[in-house]
């Protein structure tokens, strides 16, 4: 652990660390595994990369930030610790049931298949992005768990929450001139509508006429 980060239990860091390691392998085995079809047009205009990229790179200033600003540490520890593994819990659980909801249509680059569809069942009837907020808790509660530094916690999350919203207007955009009023449809249908088309014209700076699923 970098010097100066907050001081934790050696069995629970050790914990922290032992889980990382499965989420970074699970992460690793979706790349792999869930690659677009021969056949899709591919719309991913290297998102993918991009997000890895700052992923990666957002950890280093966040690590260097525990480490300095001790002012920002959180208190309470042991309650911090305890949020942040259920958040984390809770988020990688809604990530792996969105993917195997999605079966065959989720894919970590953007592809529109031949028979693309919409799925708008099971976490999709809710919210069009169920994996992306997935992957969004579980940084946060892992986070939490590893620096328990706001500063530190805001310095990871807002480049990462920047590119995945970049990343869901790509999808959007691809989805969108495949299916077209399906997805105008779905928006309509979808409560949490007006929250990511607001962000997108905040970050991104557009105006959005529909939001889609992810691939």
């Amino acid at each position: 652990m970098m010097a100066g980060v907050r001081r934790q239990d050696p069995m629970r860091l050790h914990l922290a660390e032992v889980i990382f390691g499965l989420w970074c392998a699970s992460e690793l085995c979706l790349i792999l595994a869930k690659r677009s079809k021969s056949d899709a047009t591919p719309k991913d205009r290297k998102s993918l990369g991009v997000i890895l990229l700052v992923n990666s790179s957002a950890c280093v200033p966040g690590f260097v930030a525990a480490s300095h600003l001790h002012a920002c540490e959180l208190p309470w520890p042991k309650l911090v610790f305890g949020f942040g593994s259920c958040v984390f819990v809770l988020g990688v659980a809604l990530r792996w049931y969105s993917v195997i909801h999605l079966g065959r249509f989720f894919t970590m680059s953007v592809a529109i298949s031949r028979d693309h569809q919409l799925v708008d069942s099971g976490p999709y009837h809710f919210v069009r992005h169920p994996s992306y907020t997935g992957s969004l808790l579980a940084v946060f509660g892992f986070t939490l768990i590893l620096l328990q530094n706001w500063a530190a916690l805001l310095i990871i999350l807002v480049p990462i929450c920047a590119v995945i919203l970049w990343r869901i207007h790509i999808e959007e955009e691809a989805l969108l001139g495949a299916l077209g009023e399906r997805y105008r449809s779905y928006m309509r249908r979808t409560n949490c509508d007006n929250y990511p088309h607001r962000m997108h014209e905040l970050v991104l700076g557009t105006k959005q006429g529909s939001h889609c699923q992810e691939n």
